[in-house]
């Protein structure tokens, strides 16, 4: 173990890099194929319950940070990289719920799966004003 960990160790950018861009083939062969047998289901039902209306997308996400990574970049640049994209994918999921109506909490994920997904709704919750202030204390 200690020698493919060796050997690794310099390319472990490339490795994730690879590891990305097959997640993305895959999740791209289950999302718009449906060619990716039951794990495509899976990853369709987790991309859209999770990131709702946006989850179509989740594709080609993973290629663009998989590619990212094959860049000359600095692992600095590759964080600042990755922060931003995840900081701008949480605003839109919750400005997708925001725009479509936030359903109440007890709804289930079917129903908050139509907006920005199980991702989206807490950033869109607290912001909605027809829906009861679950972080409010009573006094």
């Amino acid at each position: 173990m200690r020698g493919v960990r060796g050997v690794l160790s310099e390319h472990r950018r490339d490795v994730w890099g690879i590891v990305l861009l097959l997640a993305a083939v895959i999740s791209g062969l289950g999302i718009y194929l449906d060619a990716a047998g039951p794990v495509g289901g899976w990853i369709d039902i987790a991309a859209r319950g999770g990131f709702g209306l946006v989850g179509s997308l989740v594709p080609l996400l993973l290629l663009l940070l998989g590619g990212v990574l094959f860049m000359d970049r600095t692992a600095a640049e590759v964080g600042r990289s990755a922060l931003g994209v995840g900081l701008m994918t949480v605003a839109v999921l919750g400005g997708t719920h925001l725009a479509i109506d936030v359903p109440p909490h007890g709804e289930g994920v079917a129903v908050i799966a139509r907006g920005g997904g199980v991702a989206g709704w807490p950033v869109a919750a607290p912001l909605d004003p027809s829906l009861p202030n679950a972080f409010a204390r009573d006094a």
